[in-house]
């Protein structure tokens, strides 16, 4: 895939994944990614970040900064823990997610998409853009 990838002028993103049993593993990544082309590129998904960062597997900003290099972009979301759990695609700011820690990892060439769970209204969705662009900038 990475090759026909390559010969198209594509770039395929491989995404941390929230539960700890998938693959791969999160200290996994940087050799995972250090094997395959260049144009394969690491997809931070700030909510599963955070969520195992919780549980005590990761340091969500140490994981980051390991993968920086290699980094095209976010599925930018927060997470609230409540009683009855962990819940992730929660409108940035609402939740625990430190983004101005995550800032100095954000470039303008990073894709940034905002991954909010359905039904989620439509104020909310414009109060997380604006958020977001308060504390990582225009970009």
């Amino acid at each position: 895939l990475a090759k026909e990838a390559t010969q198209r002028g594509l770039r395929l993103g491989i995404e941390n994944r929230e539960a700890v049993e998938e693959i791969p593993f999160d200290h996994e990544l940087p050799d995972f990614l250090e094997r395959l082309p260049e144009n394969v590129r690491y997809w931070h998904d700030c909510g599963h970040a955070q969520i195992k960062d919780n549980l005590g597997f990761i340091h969500h900003a140490m994981h980051l900064e390991g993968l920086a290099l290699r980094l095209a972009g976010f599925h930018v979301h927060d997470v609230i823990a409540d009683a009855e759990g962990q819940h992730d695609h929660c409108p940035p700011g609402t939740g625990m997610i430190d983004f101005k820690g995550l800032k100095c990892f954000v470039e303008p060439g990073h894709i940034k998409v905002i991954e909010l769970s359905p039904g989620i209204p439509a104020d909310d969705v414009r109060r997380s853009f604006q958020f977001i662009k308060s504390v990582w900038g225009e970009e």
